[in-house]
């Protein structure tokens, strides 16, 4: 009796595991992602730099080897290239780039945080010839927040921003990288301590200039 009733109930367990199995598979087949490459666009200028770069000339600096980008408009203007971690002034030959190519996402359904890079279409009225219709920024101000930045600092609703340390080791960028040395290095010279003027910075070999309560490259 108990054989019988096993032989009956296989059929409805194997009939059980097929449909379990086509309606699986339907799902695989049927299942898109949340959001979907629509197109993909050049990164035109260098207001993202250096997470997003436009055009640009990468050196390596004759002195130190230190490998860095630099607006072809500036170089162009220029009869050398100043490095920005030894002040070394090096040739303009750097190697051309095409600005970085980015995948765009449709994504109405998702709500932008602080600090997401996004893509937006331009005012037509505003783009020149040879410039791109989309414009890729990060977001800073949520909607109802009003955005200031006075001496480099961001201020939210008339409020100082305060970064944790993931949004700062996110979003910081390197000025200075002391393992590229340059060619006329003395180890003697770190041990020496440079008094600078009262009120004033010292910033010997760099490219970086104080004023107005801040730094510029």
């Amino acid at each position: 009796m108990e054989s019988s009733d096993t032989a009956r109930r296989q059929p409805f367990f194997r009939l059980s595991i097929l449909v379990l199995l086509f309606g699986l598979s339907t799902v695989l087949l049927t299942w898109k992602p949340p959001t979907v490459p629509r197109t993909k666009t050049r990164v035109l200028s260098g207001s993202m730099a250096p997470f997003l770069r436009g055009p640009h000339l990468k050196f390596i600096c004759e002195s130190c080897s230190f490998s860095y980008d630099t607006d072809p408009v500036l170089v162009s203007s220029q009869t050398y290239s100043r490095c920005p971690n030894c002040g070394h002034m090096n040739e303009t030959d750097g190697i051309a780039h095409q600005g970085d190519v980015v995948s765009l996402f449709e994504g109405d359904s998702v709500q932008p945080s602080r600090w997401d890079v996004i893509a937006f279409r331009r005012n037509p009225d505003r783009i020149q010839e040879g410039e791109s219709d989309v414009a890729i920024k990060r977001v800073v101000g949520l909607p109802g927040e009003t955005v200031a930045f006075e001496g480099g600092e961001l201020y939210l609703n008339d409020e100082l921003y305060q970064k944790d340390f993931g949004e700062f080791f996110t979003l910081s960028t390197l000025v200075h990288d002391s393992d590229f040395k340059p060619s006329d290095f003395d180890p003697a010279d770190e041990q020496e301590y440079v008094e600078a003027p009262a009120g004033q910075y010292n910033k010997q070999g760099s490219n970086w200039t104080f004023q107005n309560s801040q730094w510029t490259c």
